[in-house]
């Protein structure tokens, strides 16, 4: 064999028809984001709500965002009992309680709504939202009442627990006391907004409110499966298993593996080395 033959044998000739340059591969671009479920949501959900147990969606019929609406109206109502009982105490002073901060409403986890409910009202009240310049209206408020005089119907609704005042008061005020910030004015207004059926599940939720969170559970993190390990027989493990370990052994295998080793290596540097001397 000469050495035009030795070079065509690691150098075909070159074909048009497998010219893998003439097709480049195809990259194929996914869009980033999440998918937009606006449509499906506006066309299934919202006014004809149906529980899907293969397609679950966030609505407002979930249990999650009733017990937010809950919470927004009850919140709203804390704000205005205070402010009215501030102005009944104290006729001359403009000062008034603000909105609070809102995680206070949309936080609904277990264990958060759990010492929400057994704060008292002073200070669950404490962190107001981000949309006013005095953080600290609240406090001002509160310091104020607290040094006055006369001050016996306002201070006890502060000094009241937030399940308290929800069960003892909220859920038993009515228009002609509070207004529309009644429990009652409330249940008209969502009856108006949403129909019967929202209603009725609404109800059902404000009922078992403090219940759910006094007795819930925290939500345990999922824990990542297990891998099985797969023991692989070896001479090694069968010296071990059978009992007939010794250094004079183990150390045989040794030399018998370093010797494979180096004998594989040697014999594929011979044939590289081989090929290209032939080559040049």
């Amino acid at each position: 064999m000469n050495r035009e033959e030795i070079y065509n044998i690691f150098t075909p000739e070159f074909n048009p028809s497998l010219d893998i340059r003439k097709e480049e591969p195809k990259f194929i671009t996914k869009k980033r984001g999440r998918k937009n479920k606006s449509n499906d949501i506006i066309n299934n959900e919202i006014f004809n709500f149906e529980y899907n147990k293969d397609k679950k969606v966030h609505t407002k019929y979930s249990h999650d965002n009733i017990k937010k609406r809950i919470k927004a109206l009850y919140n709203s109502y804390i704000i205005h009992l205070l402010n009215n009982s501030l102005k009944k105490t104290f006729k001359k002073i403009k000062m008034r309680f603000i909105k609070v901060n809102i995680r206070m409403t949309k936080d609904i986890g277990i264990e958060y709504n759990r010492n929400l409910l057994n704060k008292k009202i002073k200070d669950a009240i404490i962190n107001v939202s981000n949309k006013y310049k005095d953080l600290d209206n609240n406090k001002k408020c509160i310091k104020f009442i607290e040094e006055q005089k006369n001050n016996e119907e306002i201070l006890n609704i502060l000094n009241m627990t937030y399940k308290d005042l929800y069960n003892d008061y909220y859920l038993k005020s009515t228009k002609d006391n509070n207004g529309d910030n009644s429990f009652e004015a409330h249940k008209e207004k969502i009856l108006k907004l949403y129909g019967k059926e929202y209603l009725d599940k609404y109800i059902k939720n404000t009922e078992n409110f403090v219940e759910f969170f006094m007795t819930g559970k925290n939500r345990k993190c999922r824990k990542p499966k297990e891998v099985d390990t797969i023991d692989i027989p070896t001479e090694e493990n069968e010296l071990i298993k059978t009992g007939s370990t010794n250094d004079t052994n183990l150390d045989n295998l040794l030399d018998n593996k370093k010797q494979m080793v180096s004998s594989f290596a040697q014999t594929e540097i011979c044939d590289i080395n081989s090929k290209l001397i032939a080559i040049y």
